[in-house]
């Protein structure tokens, strides 16, 4: 029990103010994009490269595609609160110590922070579920020298198994990028294996982020969209 007589994790009621670590908002992320969905049963949000977003709305599905990066799904399925990640490498391969909007790039980074919010948001770390997907080899396709896919591959599944999380499902690997669909509320995944010409153009991409991550030329769009500022999934 916390010190103020309130037990950790524990939903208040909608209108009290506060959770047992304070106010926290519906919604929160970086490098995100607000889609509207054609059917209008579900407003989508696309994770970019280096972003991540947690929600409490049961309407949101989360968007993201992979190709050598990956995405970890993770939620806590009493409270239906879940979020998702876009890491592109599992280090900095320079070492050296980058923004917060930088560092969210990498897998060391990235996972520390999603999990962080999920669990200020009053989940038990217990609880979590998660699903991990991406890592995609797109070396034949690509300019990339290295396998980064199997790298990030590696990286996630050691770093699950060393904070001993509930791994529920994963899809890591193989040679095709992924479009992954996540509704936090209820833990389903709808996942889609890209084919030419997509393959190519997430490769390409992915090659150029990679490339200007090394150069430490860009930084992420983190400049979320307003709700005025539309597409559709």
């Amino acid at each position: 029990m916390a010190p103020d007589g309130k037990i950790p994790g524990k939903r208040l009621e909608k209108g009290t103010g506060n959770r047992p670590w304070g106010a926290r908002q519906e919604t929160r992320g970086k490098a995100f994009t607000r889609l509207k969905s054609r059917a209008n049963k579900a407003d989508g949000i696309r994770i970019m490269p280096g972003g991540f977003y947690v929600t409490e709305r049961p309407n949101e599905v989360l968007i993201t595609v992979l190709g050598s990066c990956v995405a970890a799904c993770i939620r806590d399925p009493e409270l239906g609160i879940g979020g998702m990640n876009h890491f592109m490498l599992p280090e900095n391969p320079t070492g050296d110590t980058s923004p917060a909007s930088e560092a969210m790039r990498f897998g060391s980074y990235a996972m520390e922070v999603l999990v962080n919010e999920l669990l200020a948001s009053g989940c038990i770390r217990e609880r979590l579920e998660v699903k991990v997907f991406g890592g995609a080899d797109l070396r034949k396709v690509s300019q990339i020298s290295s396998n980064i896919g199997t790298n990030n591959t590696e990286f996630v599944m050691e770093y699950l198994r060393r904070e001993k999380m509930n791994v529920v499902a994963h899809d890591l690997g193989g040679a095709l990028p992924r479009r992954i669909h996540y509704y936090p509320s209820i833990g389903r995944i709808r996942m889609l294996l890209l084919d030419k010409p997509e393959i190519k153009k997430v490769a390409e991409e992915e090659f150029s982020l990679q490339k200007k991550i090394a150069g430490k030329q860009s930084k992420p769009n983190t400049k979320n969209t307003s709700d005025n500022d539309i597409e559709f999934f």
